[in-house]
């Protein structure tokens, strides 16, 4: 397409940032309150997590690589930085997702679903195990 479009990493870039930081909602803070929350609505199926996953790997290999064609800017910086903080937060709330078949281990341990007496998420540090 770079020969067909003029500026076509400046369009590319543009379209993922309107992606994540625009159209798609930024997932909520987990609490008993975010109901509401659209990545938390609805069941997810094994299958539709590996399919979102995998789209928004390519979304963001597509963008990283026009982001690396670009002259090095402050702005460009800071576009990076918040479409793939915007696109990082997405994935997390795809990945703590529980499926409805094909229950995997690492999203019900991710999830905090494994040990719900911790009310600090997935992982914790305790100070004591860092003693020993």
């Amino acid at each position: 397409q770079r020969g067909i479009m003029s500026h076509a990493d400046f369009h590319v870039v543009a379209l993922v940032q309107n992606l994540f930081c625009s159209v798609l909602p930024i997932p909520t803070r987990r609490t008993h309150e975010s109901d509401g929350c659209f990545w938390r609505k609805e069941a997810m199926e094994r299958e539709t997590q590996m399919l979102l996953l995998c789209q928004i790997n390519q979304v963001i290999r597509h963008f990283l690589a026009s982001t690396l064609c670009l002259p090095r800017t402050s702005h460009l910086h800071g576009v990076r930085l918040l479409t793939l903080a915007a696109a990082v937060a997405v994935i997390d709330a795809i990945v703590r997702r529980v499926q409805v078949n094909g229950n995997s281990e690492f999203a019900r341990v991710y999830s905090g679903h494994m040990r719900p007496d911790l009310t600090c998420g997935a992982f914790a540090i305790a100070p004591t195990s860092l003693a020993e």
